[in-house]
């Protein structure tokens, strides 16, 4: 492991963390050690994808993510400051992977653009918004989408319209191995004004009505899709499940879909509870709700 790393090392711009630990980068504050690359261009992913014999994912805020205690065997590939820009031409806007959600809308805000003041209420980033089709109040990443360039594992840009991204329900057609790298997002002239207010609702209903303090990981399960098209609320069904009794993980009072880690709880307690709260509910209301948080590692 130490060779390629040592030959990455001595050509990339970027750096590489050989013992970052998950617990200080996710959002729900547990795992173990990790290795994590912070590339500084295009040409440190190639470097990175020609000499790495490891498995590796991409990872930007940690917010909807739950890293196993004893890490994970193989790399994360972390797009920071240096995939941040936002670029405005005539015909498009086009955002780097790592561009933050709020960020992202006030400064369309403040460039007099709007129509995606939804991302304003999502933790994350917009490579990890495309890669789930995040999504809230109504609308999904995949409404905004023109077209999303990211990298295959031999290090070739690819690009894909929105259609050719296979947008489902809080998924996409993005494998693990393919790094997003930016896309072309829809917004629209607005008046600030408007805008602002429209963003501030939104910002304080979800105040409102879901923690914005404490260790958490966004909305652990995806609601529940019905064949005619209509979904059950996955908090609806937390709220009427007998909840396993664990001193370190709760659910907020504020929002049921929310699993909090609140006594030092490693990720083994909080995949327990997970599982526990899943089966109670499949058994007692017959409905198997699926994860909407990532668990990797061990």
């Amino acid at each position: 492991m130490n060779d390629w790393m040592n030959e990455l090392e001595q050509k990339i711009v970027g750096k590489i963390d050989k013992q970052l630990s998950a617990k200080d980068w996710t959002w729900i504050n547990t795992g173990g050690q990790i290795c994590t690359f912070f590339p500084a261009n295009y040409d440190d992913i190639k470097l990175f994808l020609q000499l790495c014999p490891l498995p590796f994912r991409t990872f930007g805020a940690g917010s909807n993510v739950i890293i196993r205690d004893q890490g994970f065997n193989g790399v994360f590939i972390r797009l920071m400051k240096s995939f941040r820009k936002i670029e405005f031409s005539p015909h498009e806007i086009i955002v780097d992977a790592g561009v933050p959600g709020n960020f992202l809308v006030n400064t369309l805000l403040d460039n007099e653009f709007g129509g995606i003041s939804f991302l304003a209420t999502i933790p994350g980033q917009m490579g990890g918004f495309i890669k789930m089709n995040a999504g809230a109040h109504g609308m999904q990443t995949s409404d905004i989408i023109n077209w999303v360039e990211f990298m295959d594992e031999a290090g070739n840009i690819h690009r894909l319209s929105a259609a050719e991204c296979n947008f489902s329900y809080r998924k996409s057609g993005f494998k693990h191995n393919h790094i997003i790298l930016r896309a072309s997002i829809k917004a629209h002239k607005i008046n600030p004004k408007e805008e602002f207010q429209i963003i501030s609702k939104l910002v304080e209903y979800r105040k409102s009505t879901q923690p914005s303090s404490g260790k958490m990981a966004g909305c652990f399960f995806k609601n529940h899709e019905q064949k005619d098209n209509n979904e059950i609320k996955a908090w609806q069904l937390i709220r009427n499940a007998n909840l396993p009794n664990f001193q370190s993980v709760s659910v907020s009072n504020l929002h049921a879909n929310f699993i909090m880690n609140t006594d030092n709880a490693s990720a083994f307690e909080l995949e327990y509870f997970m599982q526990k709260l899943r089966a109670n509910i499949f058994f007692n209301q017959g409905i198997l709700l699926n994860s909407e948080i990532e668990i990797i590692g061990y």
